[in-house]
């Protein structure tokens, strides 16, 4: 999985044959179909945390014994029910030092 960003300004100011240049040599060409790789690659993303629960019959989809369910974290909320979450970079410093407690 790839994701190329690009500024306003770099699409101004850079030509189409630049940018076409540049895309493709970001394109990421390998396929991955196997999913004990694909797990691997998606836990070792900065915003990807693993759940306390087991993956269920984890041998179906070619996961080791005992692999964990994965959660994108996006922006690190805390808080198990909806109503309960926050996002740890809105909190203040009392806040933040009450929920690295838990």
């Amino acid at each position: 999985m790839s994701t190329i960003g690009f500024e306003q300004e770099e699409l101004d100011f850079a030509g189409p044959l630049r940018l076409a240049a540049k895309l493709t040599l970001a394109v990421n060409n390998e396929t991955i179909n196997e999913p004990r790789r694909l797990y691997d690659l998606a836990l070792a993303q900065p915003n990807v945390t693993q759940l306390w629960r087991p993956v269920k019959n984890p041998a179906a989809f070619g996961l080791q014994p005992g692999a964990k369910q994965l959660l994108w974290n996006h922006g690190n909320p805390v808080g198990r029910t909806t109503k309960a979450r926050r996002f740890w970079h809105e909190a203040d410093a009392e806040q933040q030092k009450r929920l690295a407690g838990l």
